[in-house]
């Protein structure tokens, strides 16, 4: 393996920007959203100013630039494959799946394979060549023949379809762009999406859909917790979905169930007594604002079986109780989706509750479209935890950061991963046990390794009988904190992203064996904030890494480990 000798890096002046992107004025949001989430230094190309890389795409006015190396990215022929050498020889449909160094992304638009003398990075189905890098007289060029701020853009608006759930692809593209770089450069500073101390973070959030199993005589849901606990544990234990010690607790709860209506047993349904013993941390209640709406632009049927039977003023006492201990109430919005001026009343009526302003939401059912993240910022939550699946468990959006949705100016998105109902209700994914552990399991995992959130919502319902997931949520809740985790409120959460967000990068300069950055918070708490400066450092085959914790400093000085170091880093 041959290695870079860090201690004999040249001496360079501050350039503000280690990466200058080229682009066409409709990708400069996306541009702008990718960089927040991989906080790296960067820029829009200036004639003039020297970089170390320099990305392209092809929706971009072709421009002559002077860099170390070249990122360029387009699903159609560019003016730098004839300069390369390279020849475009197809263009194959959207969804394909880029595989490159062991990392599958998803790719919904078109892409570009090619031919020549180069050495390829990565391939598309049926092993064409879909990435490749190109040693010319300038410099470095890696060709990418996809639109990767098309894909980005794609992936926080639309999301990505179930079939690829549980494919991080936003990160992924991350990934890939922050090893090329590293290759082109030798070394990349960025802030990653962890808190010091810990690997990743973990939102315990808690729809309350039902108040109390006493509250209904004769109607939909009683019967339903009838059939569910009897006929359906008992066909549960014959399809070896569930076991004799389940099906106990539900008969058993379907026969104390008069003396629950007679106030001489406790009522099964207490959602939030349960999660305070449960969650062991501060968690996050949606709390539905106005009883039996169901919500207008719904087909009737589905608005009538949305309708719930309490609202914020049956439970006023205990939510200014909890907010006092430091839980979170938010909204469990029921129109805010697509009326703006609905979601200013349901805040309102909740913020009157907990005599709190700053609110975030989650939409009852997981209503959204196009539009709604612009009406729920006009409507003033300051966040949304709606963007997941209610069929699947995943990433709908590609990742497991919280992020600017593109048509908003502050709201900030923290996505929703883990669902318990999409877990285990019939119609939906309906998994045995082991089988939602392994898909559990395989989310925590690929957030403990690329970091950021993961956000779990667990029902009002679902400790008790007749859904008895308690089990299974306690086993869950001790694999996150036997990673480390940090545990935070949605809102918590949010506002760590969005310190982190406030960081801006100054010059970063290398100076034989250290490295100087400088940067600035524009918010004062960001240096409070448990963020890290992480440096890596390319060592032939793959990199190493180094995290200095930052506590607001205007010039952090990062010593570079000799070569010897990085060998027992890199191990």
């Amino acid at each position: 393996m041959v290695m870079t000798d860090h201690s004999k890096l040249p001496v360079r002046t501050p350039v503000g920007s280690a990466i200058g992107v080229v682009c066409s004025p409709i990708e400069r949001a996306a541009v702008r959203e990718l960089f927040e989430l991989f906080k790296t230094p960067w820029g829009f190309h200036e004639p003039g100013r020297a970089y170390d890389v320099v990305i392209v795409t092809a929706a971009a006015v072709d421009v002559s630039v002077e860099a170390r190396a070249v990122l360029a990215f387009g699903s159609k022929p560019m003016a730098i494959d004839e300069r390369s050498g390279l020849t475009a020889v197809a263009r194959d449909r959207s969804g394909a799946t880029l595989e490159s160094g062991g990392l599958s992304v998803p790719l919904h638009g078109s892409v570009l394979t090619f031919t020549g003398r180069e050495d390829v990075l990565g391939v598309v189905d049926g092993g064409s060549p879909a990435v490749v890098e190109v040693e010319t007289a300038e410099g470095t060029i890696f060709r990418c023949g996809y639109d990767l701020f098309a894909e980005v853009e794609h992936l926080l608006r639309e999301g990505q379809e179930i079939r690829h759930a549980g494919s991080p692809t936003l990160d992924r593209h991350i990934e890939l762009l922050r090893r090329w770089l590293v290759s082109a450069a030798g070394i990349l500073v960025e802030i990653p999406p962890v808190r010091e101390g810990h690997p990743y973070a973990v939102c315990l959030t808690h729809d309350i859909d039902f108040l109390a199993l006493r509250r209904h005589r004769r109607d939909r849901t009683l019967l339903g917790f009838l059939y569910r606990a009897t006929l359906g544990s008992l066909r549960d234990v014959v399809s070896g979905r569930g076991g004799l010690r389940r099906l106990a607790r539900n008969w058993f709860a379907v026969a104390t169930l008069p003396l629950v209506h007679l106030g001489l047993r406790p009522d099964p349904w207490q959602p939030f007594d349960s999660y305070i013993e449960a969650d062991g941390a501060a968690s996050t209640f949606f709390v539905i604002p106005f009883r039996g709406r169901g919500g207008e632009g719904l087909e009737p049927e589905r608005a009538r079986r949305r309708q719930v039977d309490y609202d914020v003023d049956d439970v006023r006492t205990t939510l200014r109780a909890l907010d006092r201990r430091g839980y979170e109430i938010a909204v469990h919005g029921i129109d805010a989706w697509h009326n703006a001026e609905a979601g200013a009343v349901e805040l309102e009526r909740v913020s009157d509750a907990v005599t709190e302003s700053d609110l975030g939401v989650r939409m009852h059912w997981l209503c959204f479209e196009a539009e709604s993240y612009q009406r729920l910022e006009r409507a003033g939550f300051t966040y949304d935890a709606t963007c997941g699946y209610n069929d699947a468990v995943g990433f709908r959006a590609g990742t497991s950061q919280g992020f600017k949705p593109l048509d908003a100016e502050r709201l900030l998105e923290l996505p929703l991963h883990v669902q318990d109902t999409a877990l285990f209700y019939p119609g939906r994914l309906h998994l045995s046990e082991p089988a939602a552990w392994e898909a559990t399991d395989s989310l925590r995992r690929t957030v403990r390794d690329a970091g950021g959130v993961l956000t779990v919502s667990w029902h009002d319902r679902s400790l008790a009988p007749e859904r008895l997931w308690d089990r299974f949520y306690g086993r869950l809740l001790a694999s996150l904190r036997a990673d480390g985790a940090w545990f935070g409120t949605a809102r918590d959460v949010v506002e760590w992203f969005r310190l982190r967000r406030t960081v801006r990068f100054g010059g970063v300069m290398t100076e034989s064996s250290r490295i100087m950055v400088d940067l600035s918070g524009a918010d004062d708490r960001a240096a409070e904030a448990g963020l890290l400066i992480r440096v890596h450092l390319a060592d032939g085959d793959g990199t190493a890494m180094v995290d200095v914790p930052w506590r607001g400093e205007q010039r952090v000085r990062i010593a570079l480990p000799s070569i010897t170091d990085v060998e027992a880093l890199a191990t």
